[in-house]
């Protein structure tokens, strides 16, 4: 009798191991599955509004600063974007080459490396992102008008942003 007590014991104790196993090779295929589609959209989103954002912030600090400058009185500033700035991913690249006779191939394959997301997705690794680089700027001001006021908005405006004279502008408020 006690042979056919352990024999319950033990598959009981398989059956028991078996369902284990299953909700745990379940659970391993949901986190596998992709979030949704909608991750794309919103890199792209947030990318075109942190430009947009950059923006605003270079114009709203220059407006204020050049503000300050003596004799410019009210003063209006227009910032233009050259591009969108630029992001560098990692990547394992490889190259090959092959020559049969004459004729010479080669084959460049390049891979993306990636990384897991706090919500089981994967993004590319970014090694380098830089600031959208600023085309031109336009200063409009009342104190414009007078050469020395407006020769020092130039120089302010190239001083903080590093953009040559030629991409200023500085006009007297009507």
């Amino acid at each position: 009798m006690k042979s056919i007590s352990d024999l319950k014991k033990f598959f009981g104790q398989i059956m028991n191991t078996k369902i284990l196993v299953i909700i745990f090779i379940v659970g391993i295929g949901l986190m596998m599955l992709p979030s949704g589609g909608t991750k794309e959209k919103k890199e792209v989103v947030e990318q075109q509004i942190s430009g947009t954002a950059y923006k605003e912030e270079i114009e709203k600090q220059l407006k204020s600063i050049l503000s300050s400058v003596k004799g410019a009185g009210n003063v209006e500033v227009m910032v233009t974007l050259e591009d969108d700035g630029q992001t560098i991913f990692a990547a394992d690249e490889k190259s090959a080459s092959q020559i049969e006779g004459e004729a010479k191939q080669n084959t460049d394959e390049k891979t993306y490396v990636l990384k897991n997301d706090a919500g089981g997705g994967e993004s590319p690794v970014v090694l380098k992102k830089s600031r959208p680089a600023v085309s031109g700027v336009l200063v409009i001001a009342t104190g414009a008008k007078d050469a020395e006021t407006k020769n020092e908005l130039l120089n302010a405006v190239r001083a903080v942003l590093g953009v040559k004279a030629h991409r200023i502008e500085v006009l007297e408020r009507k």
